[in-house]
């Protein structure tokens, strides 16, 4: 593991602070992400506010709220986009958050980090700044360039290949029986996308594959599931977070593990 710079562990200890109850329930008032979490009706929020953009060098923060131990509790981080290393500032906050909500994991904190980095793309982007997005293994050094606009702000991504992302094997689909209840998983290798489906006539869904891979290569089904009542609702409950379109979601690694281990002790076989 590398080594975090004892400067930057000090910036960072300097500005994250937790959320008081008051102000947790301040801020859903004005925020219904934050309001639902309040209410018990979503499980986590992450969020950036920004306190003044008055001034281009303004002041914001990067918050997650949900409950720990059945009380609401949240933290945020302060930043500014001045900010020295704010790449590797929000990269410990992303650890810091996974680890005190969820444990070590490293598909969480990755989901978590890009999370936090794609919120803050869309509040500058508004704002008037230029950001690039670059591929990376590991967090890299913060780059705020002046320009002749507001500026432009590098704000990196943890990319990843999905694993064991395979094509279904037809036989297994020729070996369910007709009339039964089948909940399916789709993926689109060309936007990472899975598709949460259900069909009742195993036949449609064998034509269904094979028009798809026909139609578009990139396109398949992964697995396939027998189920006694109609599971795909509950998918599509369990992953609303993730929810991109209609029936398509934008599933983590550690989903697929999550939705994969679901459905071995519901599915019928």
């Amino acid at each position: 593991m590398k080594t975090i710079p004892k400067n930057i562990i000090t910036e960072f200890e300097k500005r994250v602070f937790e959320f008081r109850d008051e102000e947790i329930f301040k801020l859903s008032e004005i925020n219904g992400n934050v309001f639902s979490v309040v209410c018990g009706i979503h499980k986590e929020v992450f969020g950036v506010n920004v306190i003044d953009d008055s001034k281009n060098d303004f002041d914001y923060i990067i918050y997650y709220i949900s409950t720990l131990e059945n009380q609401l509790k949240g933290f945020f981080l302060e930043l500014k986009p001045s900010q020295n290393y704010r790449n590797e500032l929000v990269s410990l906050f992303s650890s810091f958050i996974t680890k005190k909500f969820i444990g070590e994991n490293q598909d969480i904190f990755e989901d978590i980090f890009n999370t936090f980095q794609q919120s803050q793309t869309v509040m500058y982007e508004k704002l008037g700044f230029n950001v690039i997005d670059d591929t990376i293994n590991n967090c890299k050094g913060d780059l705020a360039i002046k320009s002749a606009g507001k500026g432009i702000v590098f704000l990196p991504l943890i990319r990843k290949e999905n694993i064991n992302i395979e094509p279904i094997n037809l036989q297994k689909i020729r070996a369910l029986k007709e009339s039964e209840h089948f909940v399916y998983l789709m993926y689109n290798k060309s936007n990472a996308y899975y598709k949460i489906g259900r069909t009742k006539n195993k036949s449609s869904l064998e034509y269904r594959e094979k028009t798809l891979q026909a139609q578009e290569p990139e396109v398949y089904t992964i697995d396939v599931w027998i189920v006694s009542e109609n599971f795909e609702k509950k998918l599509h409950s369990k992953f609303s977070n993730k929810r991109k379109r209609g029936e398509w979601f934008e599933l983590s690694n550690n989903d697929i593990i999550e939705l994969k281990r679901f459905m071995k002790n519901f599915s019928v076989r």
